[in-house]
């Protein structure tokens, strides 16, 4: 009797197993599907390692990676710091590189990196070259009768190319996270000559930042822009270092400047505090600012570096790219 009695109670409570086992069936699938769309909707999981491409020592990219990097290990993701020659060798390394990774770069040279992009992808298609951003200068655009953002520099646009850029073959594969904030553009002169305008660096020897860098894009494009030709480009040897061109500026080898960075970073304090230097005011930064998209105007207000030395003495008149 009790081992019909337990046989008739296995047999009444297997409608309630396979009824349990079609109830955990159905979650397992719904559990599938949610993490399919997760992933589809959210994205996949952050990763643990990422290398964030920066800048050149005593730049205001070099002075952020440790920033970001201490922002990411709060969260569990450890950040490796790559010091860069600049922004084009950030974007290089973006596009060519490998794993997770992010780098810094001035928004108005996405443009002429695209352009020059494109250019180099066409060679390589007809076996020329190379898939690679090839050289990057920048040109604000030159027409006889009006520089516009729209005939001209709708960002910036690299010398070498009068055509429309194919979007297709200029696709970096790279997506911007944001904007982070507006970094001045500078001209030093020694404080003692009258240089006040754009067209008083003509004639004189300059330096406008190394090669692959975001100054020497829109030091370039500056000149250019305003019919600056008779300038002579002060041209180090290779391997040189910062000291050097400080020394060649200072020693009136150099007579002219050119860089890009925050007011408070370390090598723009450096050149603002030294009483032999000066920093030029660009009258016409409203000028610019009108004129040319991702360039915009500002004003650095007399004694905003440094209250009880002055400085700077006046209301600088600066142009700024984000």
């Amino acid at each position: 009797m009790s081992g019909l009695t337990r046989n008739s109670e296995a047999s009444n409570r297997s409608p309630k197993h396979r009824s349990m086992r079609n109830l955990i069936l159905r979650f397992a699938i719904l559990a599938v599907i949610l993490s399919v769309l997760f992933v589809k909707l959210i994205g996949p999981p952050a990763p643990r390692e990422i290398t964030i491409y920066t800048g050149m020592e005593g730049s205001s990219f070099y002075e952020d990676g440790p920033r970001y990097a201490e922002v990411l290990a709060r969260h569990g993701i450890e950040a490796r710091l790559v010091a860069t020659g600049g922004s084009i060798e950030n974007l290089d390394s973006l596009v060519h590189g490998e794993g997770p990774r992010v780098g810094f770069a001035e928004a108005a040279l996405i443009r002429t990196y695209q352009t020059a992009f494109a250019d180099s992808v066409t060679a390589a298609k007809a076996g020329e070259v190379e898939p690679g951003p090839g050289e990057v200068e920048g040109d604000f655009g030159e027409d006889d009768d009006e520089v516009t953002p729209d005939s001209a520099f709708s960002d910036l646009q690299s010398v070498g190319t009068s055509e429309e850029v194919d979007e297709e073959e200029a696709d970096l594969g790279l997506e911007s996270l944001g904007a982070l904030y507006l970094e001045p553009f500078w001209v030093f002169v020694p404080a003692g000559r009258d240089l006040r305008t754009e067209d008083d660096l003509d004639g004189l020897v300059v330096f406008p930042g190394r090669e692959g860098t975001g100054t020497r894009v829109l030091a370039e494009a500056l000149l250019r822009v305003n019919g600056i030709e008779d300038v002579e480009i002060y041209e180090p040897g290779d391997g040189f270092s910062e000291d050097e061109v400080a020394a060649a500026f200072l020693g009136g080898d150099v007579q002219a400047l050119f860089a890009m960075g925050d007011p408070m970073s370390p090598a723009i304090q450096q050149l603002l505090m030294d009483p032999r230097i000066r920093p030029f005011s660009f009258r016409r930064a409203e000028a610019y600012d009108r004129k040319f998209e991702f360039v915009s105007a500002l004003t650095l207000p007399e004694g905003a570096v440094d209250l009880r030395d002055n400085i700077p003495a006046e209301d600088l008149q600066l142009v700024a790219s984000s």
